[in-house]
């Protein structure tokens, strides 16, 4: 009997986990019904960890679906701190009509060691709304800042 109340509670646990899930990607749908949105490719950071004034490669891939970028688009990229300190502008980055995107980041000499991440703002996940609004979703690349010397 034990066991079946430990079990029942797992799958509680399973079911809000995949109820949460589900309401988060139901946000981030395609104005047409019955289709997905199309989001760009996930983000590529290398290396992923980097000493401070150095670089980081930013990229993605193209869509894997019909979207397009008209010619022009540019990416804003910020760096951000896990609670360690105000996030960086690192300026504005071309992005290829299919999707795809490749920059070289330097990183500020000013930068705070630790776990940080690269934001992108301008693409489509800017637009995925929660039901007050707000954006739920993220376009970002994770890495580990570490200190000169």
């Amino acid at each position: 009997m034990r066991n079946a109340h430990v079990v029942a509670g797992l799958m509680t646990s399973v079911t809000v986990t995949l109820f949460f899930l589900d309401m988060a990607l139901s946000a981030c749908s395609s104005s047409v019904p019955g289709t997905s949105p199309c989001l760009p490719e996930p983000l590529q950071i290398h290396p992923d960890k980097v000493v401070v004034a150095s670089a980081v490669t930013v990229s993605s891939a193209p869509f894997n679906c019909q979207g397009t970028y008209p010619a022009g688009k540019v990416y804003q990229l910020t760096l951000s701190f896990v609670g360690r300190s105000a996030p960086i502008d690192l300026g504005s980055f071309p992005v290829n009509a299919d999707g795809s995107f490749r920059a070289i980041v330097p990183i500020p000499a000013n930068a705070s060691p630790g776990e940080a991440y690269i934001i992108v703002h301008g693409s489509p996940f800017d637009y995925c709304h929660d039901s007050i609004g707000q954006s739920c979703a993220g376009y970002t690349a994770r890495l580990t800042i570490l200190a000169s010397g």
